[in-house]
């Protein structure tokens, strides 16, 4: 049994991307296309399956949104930062569904600290295995080089 495929409408834009997590397995990426048309036209649903079991595709919780337009991007961002939940909605009976920014724009080019975390913060990454692992996270000296924990 192949992962459910979502067409994009067109081009993907990375800027219009959006990470949501904390889904229900048993979501669809139409419900959650038609869940979001309130803001805007959904360009892309790109949800992440674990494939690890040769014919078996479980939906992991968590995937990638594409919103066709800035305003429908900045649109979803505002209605997430009106709820004052830390990054978290009430979505389709589920309460603490997490929306951010995908993680390559709150971090632009690289090696910079994130606003209000601690110096040497670490985040789990994906390897190329599928498993977590900590990546490190440095901010810049000012020769624009890395600084180390």
């Amino acid at each position: 049994m192949s992962a459910p495929v979502d067409i994009p409408l067109g081009p993907l834009d990375e800027t219009r991307k959006i990470f949501v997590a904390n889904m229900a397995y048993s979501w669809s990426s139409q419900e959650i296309r038609d869940w979001f048309s309130r803001f805007g036209m959904v360009n892309h649903v790109k949800l992440i399956y674990d494939n690890k079991q040769q014919g078996i595709n479980k939906f992991k919780g968590f995937g990638f949104l594409y919103m066709q337009t800035r305003e429908g991007h900045d649109a979803v961002l505002e209605y997430v930062r009106s709820q004052n939940q830390n990054d978290r909605i009430a979505m389709m009976g589920r309460s603490n569904v997490h929306i951010t920014l995908h993680d390559e724009q709150r971090r632009g080019s690289g090696n910079h600290q994130h606003q209000n975390e601690p110096r040497g913060h670490s985040h789990a990454a994906p390897s190329a295995g599928g498993t977590l692992y900590q990546q490190p996270y440095y901010h810049s000296n000012a020769n624009g080089g890395p600084v180390p924990p």
